[in-house]
């Protein structure tokens, strides 16, 4: 089974920033990673894991540019 470099991000609530501490409606960038996924689906699962796994994790990212449908290839999510 072929796999793609997944990017996957995860960030805080707006306005609640543990790292840098800044006001007003920013966010904190919390986990930057790459791993191995196979279909959108399945990292939008690491994705949305990650999000419960990180402390403060909110919301996240997912984009597997070499994938070959560009409509499924990236996805934000809760």
């Amino acid at each position: 089974m072929q796999t793609y470099d997944t990017e996957i991000v995860i960030w805080s609530n707006i306005g609640h920033t543990p790292i840098t501490n800044r006001t007003g409606a920013y966010c904190d960038e919390l986990v930057r990673t790459t791993v191995q996924c196979a279909n959108p689906d399945e990292a939008l699962q690491i994705t949305k894991k990650l999000i419960k796994e990180t402390k403060h994790g909110y919301s996240g990212y997912f984009d597997m540019p070499e994938y070959p449908n560009q409509n499924t290839r990236n996805k934000f999510t809760h």
